[in-house]
């Protein structure tokens, strides 16, 4: 069950900051709106071997294609931070503490965007002043592994009281394509001051634990290994890059490491992931066909789930049905 838009609040005015657009995806973006403005010219030229109807349409059709591309384009560089109060306090409980979150994902550093666009989303995060920052997997995308370790400095600049954690994603493991690079990432952010967490759990404060679940497409998330030793009724908040990890973790589904979440237990824990870029470009109605978690919050048997709609994307430095953003999650425990 997804809850009520309303819980989220926007903050367009303090903390969405346009970043200056690479110039040559600005020369693409509006070199396509020319390109369709010089084919009506030619067709006009020509359009005594056109029916009228062709004439007309066909060119509105590309000038409103050129005009949508170069708006998706400029959305993929407009990093927002999206404020979402949740609260992890069973009922007849008084709360104990609030801890802040900032859930970054999908970076997709690499072809697409690189080392001036981290660099900037790095400042958005320390101006929010997080107790805990998390990264949730995808760091590249395409990236040149001879250049990576210059692309990813600024993520030693990372600020949060807690710890920066860490997770990988599919394309870290060069899923579905692309080359592997999660050993040279490996050997990266511990240097840069990330933890990165390998099915493996930190304890936070007392009572409180973060897990950290390793990338699910490639058979290496293991719960077992994970929980091991965990006492059942702290908090747990679980770290994994792709949401489908909770449908494989809930209590229903085929479990083949044992039933997580007992019956009686009453802290359900709070599930951070990423993966799905919100759609990127994706209508609704499409992407509640394919995906069971798409972005937002969500209520669920197995506890609650956040998906962010992550900051990088694939494909293109495009996005027409959601938001390149930074997570801030006001968790009371």
């Amino acid at each position: 069950m997804e809850l009520n838009e309303y819980d989220v609040e926007w903050s367009e005015a303090i903390s969405a900051t346009r970043r200056g657009i690479p110039p040559h995806t600005v020369i693409k973006a509006y070199a396509a709106v020319v390109g369709s403005l010089l084919l009506w010219c030619v067709l006009s030229v020509v359009h005594q071997f056109w029916g009228q109807w062709l004439f007309v349409l066909i060119p509105m059709l590309l000038c409103v294609m050129a005009a949508v591309l170069t708006a998706g384009t400029q959305t993929a560089y407009f990093l927002q931070v999206r404020r979402v109060p949740i609260s992890l306090v069973p009922a007849g409980e008084l709360p104990k503490s609030t801890i802040s979150i900032a859930l970054v994902s999908d970076l997709h550093l690499g072809r697409l965007k690189g080392r001036e666009w981290l660099t900037h989303l790095v400042q958005v995060v320390n101006r929010e002043n997080p107790d805990l920052i998390l990264l949730a997997g995808d760091f590249v995308y395409k990236a040149d592994p001879e250049r990576l370790g210059q692309t990813l400095w600024p993520i030693k600049d990372f600020q949060a009281r807690r710890g920066v954690y860490a997770v990988f994603g599919n394309h870290d493991y060069g899923v579905p394509h692309g080359e592997d690079q999660s050993s040279l990432l490996a050997r990266l952010l511990p240097q840069y001051g990330v933890d990165v967490l390998y099915n493996e759990a930190v304890q936070l404060e007392e009572g409180l634990y973060l897990l950290g679940l390793d990338d699910l497409w490639t058979e290496r998330s293991n719960w077992a290994k994970a929980s091991a030793n965990l006492p059942l009724e702290s908090q747990w908040i679980i770290c994994a890059h792709n949401p489908d990890t909770v449908v494989m973790m809930n209590p229903e589904g085929p479990l083949e490491e044992g039933v997580p979440f007992p019956a009686n237990r009453r802290r359900p824990p709070l599930w951070l992931c990423g993966h799905t870029h919100g759609g990127q470009v994706i209508p609704p109605w499409l992407r509640r066909i394919s995906h069971l978690f798409d972005r937002g919050l969500y209520q669920e048997r197995g506890g609650k789930v956040f998906v962010t709609q992550g900051a990088g994307e694939v494909g293109a430095s495009l996005r027409l049905t959601s938001q390149s953003e930074v997570a801030l999650l006001e968790v009371t425990i």
